[in-house]
C-alpha cells in the first residue's frame, strides 16, 4: 500500500494543534514521508482533482524509482519493437515468454523414454500387465518423430490436432490414432506431474470417433465358425 496520503481538511475549523487557532487555508494536502523521496513532501491544493493528480504523479515517480534500471541491451531490444507493438502487447508477449521459459526444457523423446522406464518399473512390480507394457514400448518412441521431435513445453493443442489429421491421412484407423493420442497424453501428464510442463494440451483435443459398431453373429454362423 502506498504511504503517500491525500488528506481532506475542514477549512471551517481551526488548524489542529495551532495555538493561534487559524483556519486551514487549503482543503486538500498530499503528504509523503521522508523515507520515500529523501525528504518530507507536503503539497497543498484547493481542489480534489489537483490533489489526486499530484498523488498519482508522486506514486508514479515512486514506482519508477523502485524499478531496476534497464540494461542497455534490454533498452535496445525494446526500442526495436516499439513501433510494431503497443506497450500492452509487449507486456502480453513478455508474460507469455515468462510462462514458457518457466517450464523445463526437456524433449518429447526424453520425456517418452522416462515414461517407458516408469511403465517398465510398474510392470516389474505387477502394477500393469505385459500387454500394456509391450504396447507402450512399441508406440511411445514413435510419437516424438511423428511430432517433429519438439520440446515437451512447445507442444500445443494445434500441434496435436495436426498430428491426428496427418495420421488419418496415412489411412491409420481412427481407433489406432486414439490409442496413440492416449499414450501421448499419458506422457505429457507425466511431465505435468513431474512439474516440467504446466499443462497437458491433449486433454482439450477432440478425438476421432473410432468405429465401435458391434456385430452380432447368428447361431448358424457361430456353428460354422466353431466347426
Amino acid at each position: 500500500m502506498s504511504k503517500i496520503r491525500l488528506i481532506e481538511r475542514d477549512i471551517t475549523a481551526p488548524a489542529k494543534d495551532d495555538p493561534k487557532k487559524k483556519k486551514y487555508r487549503y482543503k486538500y494536502e498530499v503528504l509523503a514521508p521522508a523515507k520515500l523521496f529523501g525528504k518530507r513532501v507536503r503539497r497543498k491544493f484547493k481542489t480534489k482533482s489537483e490533489a489526486n493528480n499530484c498523488k498519482l504523479e508522486m506514486e508514479l515517480k515512486l514506482q519508477n524509482k523502485r524499478l531496476t534500471p534497464l540494461d542497455t541491451s534490454v533498452h535496445l531490444c525494446a526500442a526495436r519493437f516499439q513501433r510494431a507493438l503497443t506497450v500492452d502487447q509487449m507486456e502480453a508477449a513478455l508474460s507469455g515468454a515468462v510462462t514458457h521459459y518457466a517450464q523445463s526444457s526437456i524433449s518429447l523423446k526424453d520425456l517418452a523414454d522416462s515414461f517407458v522406464d516408469q511403465i517398465t518399473r510398474d510392470y516389474k512390480r505387477g502394477v500393469v500387465g505385459k500387454r500394456y507394457w509391450d504396447d507402450i514400448k512399441s508406440r511411445a518412441p514413435k510419437l516424438a518423430t511423428w511430432l517433429g521431435c519438439p520440446d515437451a513445453r512447445d507442444i500445443t493443442k494445434e500441434m496435436v490436432e495436426d498430428f491426428i489429421d496427418e495420421r488419418l491421412d496415412t489411412d491409420m484407423k481412427p481407433r489406432t490414432v486414439v490409442n496413440y493420442c492416449r499414450i501421448l497424453s499419458a506422457i505429457l501428464q507425466k511431465g505435468v506431474n513431474d512439474k516440467v510442463i504446466l499443462e497437458n494440451p491433449v486433454s482439450n483435443v477432440r478425438m476421432p470417433k473410432p468405429d465401435s459398431t458391434v456385430h452380432i453373429i447368428a447361431p448358424n454362423d457361430l456353428r460354422t465358425l466353431l466347426s
